[in-house]
C-alpha cells in the first residue's frame, strides 16, 4: 500500500520540520499530532508502541546517501539502528511506524503541529502558553557530575514516522499506512549520552538546592532531597538571558537557569506508559 499522509513521530525541535518537508516533497498531507506529546530518547518510546503498532518495517536514510530497510522480531530495532546511526555520524531520517489511518486516529496525540505553528507566531511569553509550564525554581547551576553511560549521543531525533534520528531515538515522521503490526520493546534497552547530575541552587524564595538527574533528558528533580517532579513529565532547564532550552550535556556552572515542568499526555501516566518511558520497558508484548 502507498503512504497516504505523513505524522511526526514527536513535533519537537528540527523533526517537526522535517515531518512538514517530507510531507510536502511527497505532495501527502501531514496529520496534526504526533506519536510521543513530548520527547523520549527511543525509537519504541512511543504511544504507537503502547497501542501494539511496532516500528518496523523502518527505512534509513543517512546524510551521505545511504538507505536501509530494517525488518524486526519485536523489541530489536533500537539495537539494529543505533549502530547505523553511529555509523552515518550521529545523524539519519528514519521512516518507520506503518498502520493505517484507524489505528492512528487511536493512538495519535492530536494538535501538537498546529500549537507549535500557534508558538511559532506569537511573541514573549505567550510563546511558551500552550505548553502550560509549571515553574519549579530559579536559580543559578553551581556544580554539573557525570559518570560514564553506554552511550555518548543524545536524543530522541528520529522515528515517527519519518523522523530525523540524531543519534538515536524517537524524533520524526511516520508514514501511515495500512499495515498494522504488534509491538513491543525488550525489558531493558541501554539509554543514549551518559547519566548526569545537575545541582542548581535558588537564588529566590525558599533558597532550596535542586538536584536535576538525567540521562539523555532530566529523569527526576529533588528539592532539599524531597520529590519535586519526575518522568513522565517533560523537565527543562531554560537559560534566564533568552528562555531557551538548555541540554543537560551543555549545563556549566554559573549558568542562570529556569526549571520548568511540562505535563505530559495522559496515557504516559499509566502503568504502561510509565513503565516504557521509564527504561524502554512495557507496551504490547
Amino acid at each position: 500500500r502507498a503512504a497516504e499522509a505523513v505524522v511526526p513521530l514527536n513535533a519537537a525541535a528540527e523533526n517537526a520540520l522535517i515531518a512538514l518537508a517530507t510531507a510536502a516533497r511527497c505532495g501527502l498531507p501531514l496529520v496534526d499530532g504526533d506519536g510521543c506529546g513530548r520527547v523520549l530518547p527511543l525509537l519504541e518510546q512511543t504511544l504507537f508502541t503502547l497501542a501494539g503498532v511496532a516500528p518496523a518495517p523502518l527505512a534509513l536514510a543517512t546524510p551521505s546517501g545511504d538507505v536501509v530497510a530494517v525488518e524486526s522480531a519485536r523489541g530489536r530495532v533500537e539495537d539494529l539502528v543505533r549502530p547505523l546511526v553511529l555509523a552515518s555520524g550521529g545523524w539519519a531520517v528514519a521512516a518507520a511506524y506503518p498502520m493505517d489511518g484507524a489505528r492512528l486516529a487511536s493512538c495519535l496525540v492530536p494538535g501538537t503541529v498546529s500549537r507549535a505553528v500557534a508558538a511559532g507566531a506569537a511573541t514573549g511569553r505567550a510563546r511558551f502558553a500552550p505548553w502550560r509550564p509549571r515553574s519549579l525554581c530559579r536559580g543559578r547551576i553551581v556544580a554539573v557530575e557525570q559518570s560514564a553511560g553506554a552511550y555518548e549521543n543524545h536524543e530522541n531525533g528520529a522515528a515517527g514516522p519519518v523522523t530525523g534520528l540524531p543519534g538515536g531515538p524517537a524524533g520524526g515522521t511516520a508514514a501511515a499506512v495500512p499495515h498494522g503490526t504488534l509491538g513491543g520493546v525488550p525489558d531493558r534497552v541501554p539509554l543514549p549520552s551518559r547519566p548526569t547530575s545537575v545541582l542548581v541552587e535558588e537564588d529566590e524564595g525558599l533558597r532550596r538546592r535542586f538536584r536535576l538527574e538525567a540521562h539523555n533528558e532530566i529523569l527526576l528533580v529533588l528539592a532539599d532531597g524531597a520529590p519535586a517532579a519526575s518522568l513522565p513529565d517533560q523537565i527543562l532547564m531554560l537559560s534566564r538571558t533568552d528562555r531557551r532550552v538548555l541540554d543537560v550535556e551543555r549545563a556549566v556552572p554559573g549558568t542562570a537557569v529556569e526549571v520548568v515542568v511540562i505535563e505530559a499526555p495522559a496515557a504516559w501516566y499509566t502503568p504502561e506508559g510509565r513503565a516504557l518511558a521509564r527504561t524502554g520497558s512495557g507496551g504490547t508484548r
